[in-house]
């Protein structure tokens, strides 16, 4: 088990090292790290909160990412898989700050949508930033 241990400890600092640059991979690694720490017990239950703290933050890197990338319409499902999985894990940070991009995304899109004339589209998506 001591093995398994240093394996998921591996798979969440790869995760932790890739935060920023490439959280795709890190949502991956971080993953791995909490099947094993699943897997072995108690013995891995300090590392799995770590793990289940990280993993919100790995997924609304991802949106950032797209959004710093200008990849709006992108992001928009992106910053709602980290809603869901802040609040799967209750991460109140990743919740509050995914809570509060999305309208601000959804706005930018209906008013993309707005300048091209394509005014349902708009409306659409204009009513998702109120909900």
């Amino acid at each position: 088990q001591a093995q398994d241990l240093n394996g998921a400890k591996e798979s969440y600092n790869s995760a932790l090292q890739v935060l920023k640059t490439d959280p795709v991979s890190g949502i991956s690694s971080a993953k791995e790290s909490l099947e094993i720490c699943s897997q072995i017990g108690d013995e891995g239950t300090d590392l799995k909160v770590l793990v289940e703290n990280l993993l919100p933050k790995l997924y609304f890197q991802v949106g950032t990412n797209l959004v710093k990338d200008k990849k709006v319409s992108q992001a928009i499902p992106a910053f709602k898989e980290a809603l869901k999985v802040g609040e799967e894990y209750d991460n109140a940070e990743i919740i509050n700050k995914a809570k509060s991009m999305l309208p601000k995304l959804y706005n930018a899109v209906g008013q993309s949508h707005y300048k091209k004339g394509e005014f349902n589209k708009a409306i659409d998506e204009l009513n998702q930033a109120c909900l």
